[in-house]
Order: C-alpha cells, then structure tokens, then sequence
C-alpha cells in the first residue's frame, strides 16, 4: 500500500491530471514518468512493462491504452488496458499475464 501512495503522489507532483491520479493514457507518459516507473518497479517488472508498452501496444493506438497502479498483496502491480475492451496486461511479480473476461494467461516470465 505504501508503494502504491508514494506512486500516486508521484505521479501527481509530476502534473498528471487525470480524472483519476492512478490511471492515466499510454501516450501521456513522459521521461519524467518512464524513469519514475524504473525506480518504483522492480527489474523484472519494469522489463515486464516496457515489453507491454513496445511490443503489444501498437503506437498509434496508445491514447486507447491506459496505465494503472494496483497493489496486490503489498506488491505493485502495473495494468495497461484498453479503454475500449476489458482486455488488459497486468505486470505483476515479474510475469505478464494477459486478462480477457476475468480469466488471466501467463503470458511471459521475466524471472
């Protein structure tokens, strides 16, 4: 839970406004942010992210792609989704895991 405020505060002290200061658009975030996500992340979750943010989300498409913090079980969890669909990547642990109607697939392992 602290990881998650500390993320939030920082996120907000950077100029992130949004209709809610944990999500914002793919496109919006800056190098500010991008170094940001590296330092709260650990290694194999960062990697997890920017794998979401080159490989799966094409680049004209990142304003109809969210970013989210979640924490789940004192972990910080990292979700980018479509704001279109209940389709969404979840970095969590160090695994990509793919969810599409409440069901998740491992998609990836950065362990």
């Amino acid at each position: 839970m602290k990881r998650l405020l500390i993320a939030l505060a920082c996120l907000a002290a950077i100029g992130v406004s949004n209709a809610s200061a944990d999500t914002l658009a793919v496109d919006k975030i800056d190098l500010d942010i991008e170094s940001y996500l590296q330092r709260i992340l650990s290694g194999e979750d960062a990697a997890c992210y920017e794998h979401i943010v080159s490989a799966l989300v094409p680049k004209s498409e990142r304003s109809e792609y969210y970013l989210r913090f979640e924490d789940t079980n004192q972990e910080t969890a990292i979700e980018v989704g479509s704001y279109d669909s209940s389709y969404l990547y979840t970095c969590i642990g160090g695994r990509l895991l793919s969810w599409d109607t409440g069901e998740s697939t491992v998609l990836k392992d950065f362990n």
